[in-house]
């Protein structure tokens, strides 16, 4: 394993930290590999399960008393909404209108080529205007 030399410019704090970790990483890696020896199943493979989660437990808990790690991840992360509004400035109601007509143009697809129109026109040749003069139906219950 070659020596890191970053580690000289880590304070004692950080280099405790780094011992840790790579010392659980280490003792993980042995009881994964004792793991795959074993029949899953097995009174040795639920003990090195059971060491596994021994292990991930402790150092959860030094991470939390070593203060790197929050007790409750809650309380990490939060959820919060930003609103954000842009309002323009115009001189008159018609630019205001100008300006939310070309942002709606920007963002709406229009089909108006010769195809569409000739599939407006035999659609509405087809089915005639969809609104109707009467939409109560207990109006025609005294016929």
């Amino acid at each position: 394993m070659k020596k890191n030399s970053a580690n000289k410019e880590l304070t004692t704090e950080q280099r405790f930290i780094e011992k840790l970790r790579r010392d659980n990483d280490c003792t993980r890696r042995q009881i994964n590999r004792a793991m795959k020896e074993c029949t899953p199943g097995s009174a040795n493979y639920l003990n090195a399960v059971k060491a596994l989660n021994e292990l991930n437990a402790r150092e959860r808990d030094e991470l939390i008393k070593l203060g790197l790690v929050p007790s409750d991840l809650s309380i990490a992360t939060t959820t919060s909404y930003h609103y954000v509004s842009f309002v323009g400035q115009f001189n008159s109601s018609e630019e205001a209108q100008a300006a939310a007509n070309k942002r709606d143009a920007k963002h709406t697809k229009v089909y108006d080529s010769d195809e569409d129109n000739a599939i407006r026109q035999q659609l509405e040749a087809e089915y005639g205007e969809t609104t109707t003069s009467n939409t109560d139906p207990s109006s025609t219950e005294g016929e």
